[in-house]
């Protein structure tokens, strides 16, 4: 069985609604207090999904996740490149398909790897509205240390595209592990 796991009863609805297929399962939950444990041969964090609580927070859902794996089982974490978030503008804005102009202004606290500020949404009829963002971001070193604390090993990095990570090229980092079949002592 697969399960789908969202706090958002937004995403979880639009989930079902794009086909409910045998064997697949959705849950609405917080990543803070996932219960599950040793049941799931792989853990998908997807789209940039971690890294919004605070560190402590951030720390104890990556252990949560490795606590749902069995022994043997692989955690794949799609995030944010850190090394080439450093060198974006503080400011960037786009417009969606609807006609709803979305803009950001932001700041990387390089010392601590998070980006704080807000976004802005201005619909096509002109309502506004302000929402604050707070995100970390890891460079790989630092998820390995997290990986480690968490009893998951690295096993692999990517960027996007399928290309192995090079340090600062893409957008994307995706961190991949495994949860060791033994305990280490």
């Amino acid at each position: 069985m697969v399960v789908g796991v969202d706090l958002s009863r937004a995403m979880l609805a639009e989930a079902r609604r794009s086909g409910p297929e045998a064997g697949l399962c959705f849950v609405r939950a917080d990543m803070r207090r996932l219960a599950y444990r040793g049941e799931f041969d792989a853990v998908l964090n997807l789209y940039t999904s971690f890294g919004y609580f605070s560190p402590r927070e951030n720390r104890d859902v990556l252990r949560r996740m490795a606590r749902a794996l069995k022994p043997g089982g692989r955690i794949l974490i799609d995030h944010r490149d850190r090394d080439r978030d450093v060198r974006l503008p503080g400011r960037w804005w786009e417009r969606a398909d609807d006609g709803t102009l979305a803009s950001w202004e932001m700041k990387l606290d390089r010392r601590i790897g998070c980006w704080s500020g807000e976004w802005t949404f201005v619909s096509p009829a002109g309502q506004r509205s302000v929402r604050p963002f707070r995100h970390y971001v890891y460079t790989l070193r630092q998820w390995k240390r997290m990986f480690h604390k968490a009893g998951l090993r690295v096993t692999s990095a990517w960027s996007d595209c399928g290309q192995p990570y090079q340090q600062g090229t893409g957008p994307r980092l995706l961190v991949i592990g495994t949860k060791p079949r033994t305990r280490r002592r």
